[in-house]
């Protein structure tokens, strides 16, 4: 089966293609970075642009737990909890995805589905990974950070006050504060 011309040229005018053949139902509201190509024989979404190679989330904007595992997709760079509670950054170039970071401790405490384990920046500015016990590790920026910054290249991962000054960071696996 060959694409039609609509459909060809939409997948030339875009980097990633994800295909749902017809009888896909969801929510008709689609996230600001994807359009929808209209009648065609199957329904497709295709990022408008490509992904960033950095996030930044506000004190108090950032809070997911190992079922979710997803923390930040990056360009050729992805962010995850582990069922076991470990934050860890992962370059995703390649054709085997390679742990470019790690925060570290681990738990049996996540709960079957991860659920109970949890990477959050609170509202007072800390960044803190969690199990159903209690705290795993924390940045111990409680009162100064106010934003935390996940990047594709080093610094990986950085804390930084509001003058944006870097207040606790991951560089090359290596953690400094």
């Amino acid at each position: 089966m060959t694409c039609q011309p609509q459909v060809q040229a939409s997948f030339a005018d875009n980097e990633e293609l994800i295909v749902y053949r017809p009888g896909v139902t969801g929510p008709l509201d689609l996230q600001p970075e994807f359009s929808s190509v209209p009648n065609n024989a199957s329904i497709w979404l295709c990022l408008s642009h490509p992904l960033p190679s950095s996030k930044t989330f506000a004190a108090g904007q950032l809070s997911v737990n190992a079922h979710t595992s997803t923390v930040v997709d990056l360009h050729g760079f992805h962010v995850q909890i582990q069922g076991d509670g470990n934050l860890v950054g992962l370059d995703t170039t390649g054709p085997e995805w390679v742990v470019k970071w790690a925060s570290g401790p681990q738990s049996n405490d996540c709960g079957d589905d991860g659920s109970l384990c949890v990477v959050s920046f609170t509202a007072d500015g800390d960044l803190v990974d969690q199990d159903g016990q209690g705290r795993l590790w924390h940045s111990a920026t409680a009162g100064q950070g106010k934003t935390v910054t996940f990047s594709n290249a080093p610094p990986y991962l950085q804390v930084t006050d509001a003058s944006g000054q870097a207040l606790w960071t991951i560089e090359d696996g290596v953690v400094r504060n």
